[in-house]
């Protein structure tokens, strides 16, 4: 199936919420076109997901699809933060289509993240005195406001990358059916 040496992902792959990859396909693009768009919905702004309402959820992707590319993310009513957004593009080569996917996180959560920092920043360095007591209590709420930052970091790449294998079985189940894949081919190149 796939070749271990380029489906591998090292500790530094883990340390930036961004993924690559590049799929080969038998299928032609508007076949893999029509597969995606068969199982995504249109984006929508907001979900009302609760006890009280039902969910209007009927596929577990949302997004869009063009001529030779899609735009999805998963719908998941507890960790849409975490949920990259996947952009792929089709080319379209002699034997074979060519599925380049890119997975990162959403605008919105690259934008609150450094707002909460500078936030923090600004509120750790907010009535600060001179005298050796105030130092010694901006350095504790320093480490403290590093140790977070740390622990925001952790569940924030941890969650990403998870949910990234979660896309990546997604994308293999409709890009390249098994059946149509030899089992010594290398199908998936890392970037």
């Amino acid at each position: 199936m796939a070749n271990n040496k380029t489906t591998d992902r090292s500790f530094i792959d883990y340390l930036i919420p961004y993924y690559s990859c590049e799929f080969k396909s038998a299928l032609s693009k508007e076949e893999i076109i029509g597969r995606i768009a068969k199982k995504i919905e249109p984006e929508k702004l907001f979900r009302i997901n609760s006890l009280f309402f039902k969910s209007s959820k009927t596929q577990d992707y949302q997004g869009a699809v063009g001529n030779s590319d899609f735009k999805i993310s998963r719908i998941n009513s507890k960790k849409n933060i975490y949920s990259p957004l996947i952009t792929g593009y089709l080319i379209k080569s002699n034997q074979y289509t060519r599925v380049q996917v890119k997975m990162r996180l959403k605008l919105f959560v690259l934008i609150l993240i450094p707002l909460w920092l500078l936030l923090a920043t600004y509120t750790l360095t907010l009535g600060r005195n001179d005298s050796a007591l105030a130092h010694e209590e901006f350095i504790f709420q320093l480490v403290i406001q590093l140790v977070v930052m740390l622990i925001l970091y952790v569940v924030l790449t941890y969650n990403f990358h998870s949910m990234v294998t979660k896309n990546i079985r997604f994308l293999k189940s409709i890009i390249v059916p098994l059946e149509q894949v030899d089992s010594d081919a290398n199908w998936i190149t890392r970037n």
